[in-house]
């Protein structure tokens, strides 16, 4: 999978607590996780910045997408069970041009 990788220069001078990098870690490393074993990407992107509304990540692959009815697992309960944790949200879509998207919004 070719990988890019994009945040902006004042995301180094943010700070986050370590419970709040704890928790956006673990988020990102299961859809990382599931891209790389579902979805037969050929590319993925992984954003994250920051706006008035707090932190945004968004990651997206240009794969096979979901199924529906395909099988279920605990990661994506997990992963906005995480979110919720932070006071924020994750929503996992399919992409208009085939693949997944992958968004989060946590209000700092």
């Amino acid at each position: 999978v070719r990988w890019t990788f994009e945040t902006p220069d004042e995301a180094l001078s943010r700070t986050l607590s370590p419970g709040q990098r704890r928790q956006l870690y673990l988020i990102f490393k299961e859809a990382i996780h599931n891209l790389a074993r579902h979805s037969r990407a050929s590319h993925a992107s992984l954003r994250i910045g920051f706006d008035r509304q707090g932190l945004w990540g968004e990651l997206e692959d240009d794969g096979c997408g979901s199924r529906p009815g395909g099988p279920k697992g605990m990661g994506i309960l997990s992963m906005k069970a995480r979110a919720a944790q932070l006071g924020g949200r994750l929503e996992v879509e399919p992409r208009p041009e085939g693949g997944t998207r992958v968004l989060l919004r946590i209000p700092l």
